[in-house]
């Protein structure tokens, strides 16, 4: 009860005295405007620097070092304000002091004052960073160092106006502040940690009572308006609040704290002990419950040991590439007798050469805890020979590891019948190809041949009824028939002559140095006439007009007459034909298009496999043994080139031809033989199979 009165007179006593301070300063202000100044300021100085005082010997109790960044800034603040003092009328120390000199130093203030109590607002609570501090704490005393020295040199704009009072551009500083202030009592407000409650509110309430002071300081006339002296009894209240903050933050607070924390930690021991008896009371069960489950285990480890060694697939458990255990199965298909000449081994010691890259990667996916396919491959034995397996990875756990677990199904019977089949398919595959060309060959031989014959029956018929004269005519038809029937045959033979001899290795390519847009420009123009005729139009064209290459200018005239014969086959009346060469630095590209009916895109791959054609019936519109572009194709590689086809069925195709531009050592540019007897003959054995 006594300490409780003692308190409230202790209170009122406080109460009291300032309210007796407070109608003092008010007295002095009215009797001598200047002595109040310089008391009231006097005050806020000696706070100032008794915060950095105290702040700079108490932090190490305080734990909180950024009371030392407030303590440090309010030393800057002072100074500021001590030279607002000196400067102001009624002190004037210096010769050139003024009011003007006086209110730019203390808006100085006011602006350091703002910022600094902004950023230790902010920073409060977050966690100490002495660097952090440092560099803030350079960059305020540079800034303010910056203002000091553009107010004494002058080069600050007018803050103040005899008889008119502050200017706007200082009562807009004025206002900054203001809403700076404003900010950081939200920022008070809504950051709160426990134990320092009270602090938050003193340093709001200081932040409320500046605020107050900086308006009144845009509103008054002449410094001994009421107003003013209002704002600086509101300076004073907040310079007391501040110093309250300081004490109980430096001094009493961290005591409070320490005792918060040590009864928390208390109560969180009592509730760790509770929680670490009940642990241990579970400890204790699980124990006895593992050692049963241990038991089980052993038991059911036993029984799928058994299990797994009467299973007819291999099992193979791996960790860290080194193998852990292997099951009966594993023993007979690799032909060990003992499990210790398997165990410990590398797994990789197993895989062939060829097999170790995938095992690796099927491996280290395994050890990741990744999913891997089942993979076909060949693993080594014991005696070195390679068996066919068919292998599954999966992950598991090995002493608190990811391991392997690889079961091996042995597939060596199942290759075999695969093999057989393959075998048995391939051999029906070339029976059936074989019965394909025989019809084909034979057809294509009793086709002319039936021709001839019919030809020559009707030429003796005319001379055994002396009618040759009067069928002169017919006969020349069927002369003419003889001939390209005997070019088909002749051009069959030959086809079949040169494939035996690319397929023994005996067929040579002739290699000289040819202008090679020669070479085709000369193949296509003795045919223009031949396709003219025939209702077609060709075209030739290229890039360059010479391009010197060794090739066999023989061979290079049978794959464009063959390439140009499809051609005209394949395109109707009215249609077109393009020549084309293109000019690939390394290479040469020739191309042969045409507007005719175009190739199915599923038969693309096949037309220059042998024997095969896109109509295979014996009633197809156009006649053909099926082996032209495979011999095309074959002289074309004997070249190291390249032949391909492109299509847009029922629109036109197009033949690609890549060649190489090497050359033979020699110092002379072949030329190609004018023999235009020999080459209309060839020409008309490759277009032999086109009828009129």
């Amino acid at each position: 009860m006594l300490n409780r009165w003692g308190a409230v007179s202790k209170l009122n006593s406080r109460i009291l005295l300032a309210i007796l301070g407070i109608t003092f300063l008010f007295y002095i202000s009215f009797t001598s405007y200047p002595l109040f100044h310089f008391t009231i300021e006097i005050i806020c100085i000696v706070i100032g620097f008794s915060i950095y005082i105290i702040t700079k010997n108490t932090h190490k109790v305080s734990q909180n070092n950024y009371f030392i960044f407030l303590g440090f800034c309010f030393v800057i603040i002072s100074i500021f304000d001590l030279f607002h003092v000196m400067t102001s009328e009624g002190i004037k120390i210096f010769s050139w002091s003024n009011q003007n000199l006086s209110i730019q130093f203390r808006t100085a203030s006011s602006i350091v004052q703002s910022i600094a109590f902004f950023i230790f607002s902010i920073l409060l609570y977050r966690r100490e960073r002495p660097a952090k501090i440092f560099y803030l704490l350079s960059a305020i005393y540079i800034f303010s160092a910056t203002i000091f020295l553009l107010i004494f040199f002058n080069m600050v704009p007018v803050f103040y106006i005899g008889g008119t009072g502050p200017t706007v551009l200082k009562k807009v500083i004025e206002l900054i502040i203001c809403l700076v202030y404003a900010y950081s009592i939200k920022v008070l407000n809504t950051k709160k940690v426990r134990g320092y409650e009270s602090i938050s509110v003193f340093l709001a309430w200081a932040a409320a009572m500046l605020v107050l002071s900086e308006l009144s300081y845009t509103l008054y006339i002449v410094p001994s308006d009421v107003i003013n002296i209002t704002g600086h009894m509101f300076k004073l209240l907040a310079y007391h609040l501040i110093y309250k903050a300081i004490i109980k933050t430096t001094l009493e607070n961290p005591y409070n704290v320490l005792f918060y924390r040590l009864t928390e930690i208390n109560s969180s021991l009592e509730i760790k002990t509770r929680q670490l008896m009940k642990f241990n009371n579970k400890l204790n069960d699980e124990i006895q419950e593992r050692k049963v489950i241990e038991e089980k285990l052993i038991k059911s480890k036993k029984n799928y040991q058994e299990l797994l060694d009467f299973l007819p697939y291999a099992i193979v458990a791996h960790s860290n590439g080194k193998v852990v255990y292997v099951n009966n199965a594993t023993l007979k298909l690799f032909k060990y007798d003992e499990y210790k000449e398997v165990l410990g081994k590398d797994i990789l010691q197993f895989v062939p050469q060829e097999y170790c890259e995938l095992a690796k990667t099927r491996m280290n996916a395994v050890y990741q805890n990744e999913s891997v396919d089942t993979v076909e491959m060949q693993l080594l034995k014991s005696d070195g020979n390679v068996v066919d397996v068919e292998t599954k990875a999966v992950p598991y756990m090995y002493k608190n590891k990811l391991a392997s677990l690889v079961i091996i199904g042995d597939i060596s019977q199942r290759k075999k019948a695969e093999e057989k089949e393959k075998a048995l398919k391939e051999a029906m595959e070339y029976d059936r190809i074989k019965n394909e060309f025989m019809a084909n060959i034979s057809h294509e031989l009793r086709t002319p041949l039936n021709v001839i014959f019919g030809a020559v029956q009707l030429i003796d018929y005319y001379s055994e009824n002396n009618s040759v004269c009067d069928n002169k005519k017919n006969i020349s038809k069927y002369s003419k028939s003889m001939k390209q029937n005997c070019y088909r045959m002749l051009r069959l033979v030959n086809n079949l002559i040169d494939l035996t001899k690319i397929d023994s290795g005996f067929l040579k390519l002739n290699l000289q140095n040819y202008n090679i847009i020669s070479v085709v420009e000369d193949i296509t123009m003795s045919v223009a006439e031949y396709i003219e005729s025939k209702n077609i139009d060709i075209e030739f064209d290229t890039e360059m007009e010479e391009k010197l290459m060794a090739c066999d200018a023989d061979m290079i005239e049978r794959i464009m007459l063959n390439l140009l014969s499809n051609a005209v086959k394949f395109t109707p009346e009215g249609g077109k034909i393009w020549v084309n060469i293109y000019d690939k630095n390394d290479y040469v590209l020739l191309s042969v298009r045409d507007s005719g009916i175009g190739i199915p895109e599923d038969k693309i791959e096949l037309i220059f496999d042998r024997f095969r054609q896109v109509d295979k019936s014996f009633a197809r519109s156009t006649e053909g043994s099926g082996i032209g572009l495979n011999l095309v194709r074959s002289i074309v590689e004997l070249h190291e080139g390249r032949i391909w086809a492109e299509s847009n069925y029922g629109k036109g195709s197009e033949f690609f031809v890549e060649l190489p531009v090497i050359t033979v050592s020699s110092d002379e540019v072949a030329v190609t033989k004018d023999i235009p007897q020999g080459k209309v003959e060839r020409i008309h054995i490759e277009f032999s199979d086109i009828y009129s």
